[in-house]
């Protein structure tokens, strides 16, 4: 019988580590526009053209349009390199 139930906890688990990497897998195709990423980040056109100027976050740029792009691993990057350590 403990047999049975580690194998029901074992492939629980499993399910749960597989839905997780399919959200993460579907994240990291999401690319933004500067209005989803002002969104996304709760800042202002200002403090996003600060932060493209000084190369603070990475982006796509359109020829034609002159549109930028962000792809979910530049907002990744740049949170990961701003992160402040704990003490």
């Amino acid at each position: 019988m403990k047999e049975n139930e580690n194998t029901d906890h074992t492939i629980k688990v499993l399910s749960e580590i597989k839905q997780i990497l399919i959200e993460l897998s579907e994240n990291s195709k999401t690319i933004y526009d500067e209005n989803g990423l002002m969104r996304l980040l709760n800042i202002s056109k200002s403090t996003l053209n600060r932060l493209k100027s000084r190369g603070k976050i990475a982006y796509s740029q359109g020829r034609d349009t002159g549109k930028c792009w962000f792809t979910f691993k530049d907002i990744e990057d740049f949170l990961e390199n701003n992160k402040k350590k704990t003490f």
